[in-house]
């Protein structure tokens, strides 16, 4: 589903997040606008490809840090190299951004952002659905399953540039066996992965447009 890299930065979840202190923001990065903290934010957050609440999610980061500064900066794992990782929270929703590199690289996006928490909702104020039978009871169309190192994702075709993470028990032959009519009802569905820098998808493209 996406490249193998970029997919090891979704251990973030299972990693606690140190603060320390904020990078210093290069002048040309400041907004012109008061900043403001994404933390005041209160009820539902709508999540897409693009953003999550206010944030835009394909902005570089330095923009994005100069106009919310109140996240926590700290570090996560890409295998076993230490990397660079900023959560900020949006009420009950947390979006952690995290880049392939030893520091954050302001003047470009964040290679995966990953979203957790109650009061999402998805790409038409559809709230994020708690399981996979709810899930298609919303989203009937076509389906992309993965699984991996990370478990069981999908990609739902009707929401492009959204991966959605599954959580159930399975066993080394299901990899090539599963599809999405596998998965039990009941399965709990939690956290969203977007990548900002990412174009590909597992979806079918229409006729002529490459994926």
């Amino acid at each position: 589903m996406r490249p193998r890299a970029v997919r090891f930065l979704l251990v973030a979840t299972a990693v606690a997040l140190g603060c320390r202190d904020h990078p210093s923001i290069p002048s040309s990065h400041q907004p012109a606008a008061r900043p403001v903290s994404p933390a005041t934010s209160q009820g539902p957050v709508e999540v897409s490809q693009h953003h999550v609440g206010p944030i835009p999610l394909d902005s570089s980061l330095g923009y994005i840090a100069a106009h919310f500064p109140g996240y926590t900066a700290g570090t996560t794992y890409l295998e076993a190299t230490p990397i660079p990782a900023w959560t900020f929270a949006l009420g009950g929703v947390t979006a952690t951004a995290t880049q392939v590199e030893d520091s954050m690289d302001l003047t470009a996006p964040a290679e995966t952002w990953l979203i957790a928490g109650t009061g999402i909702l998805l790409p038409g104020r559809v709230p994020l659905p708690d399981t996979w039978g709810d899930f298609r009871e919303h989203y009937r169309g076509d389906v992309e399953l993965s699984i991996d190192e990370l478990g069981v994702h999908f990609e739902a075709c009707e929401l492009p540039g959204l991966v959605f993470f599954v959580t159930v028990d399975y066993g080394g032959e299901d990899t090539d066996k599963w599809t999405a009519d596998s998965l039990p009802g009941g399965a709990p569905v939690g956290q969203i992965g977007v990548y900002p820098r990412q174009k590909s998808t597992s979806c079918p493209s229409p006729a002529g447009l490459p994926n």
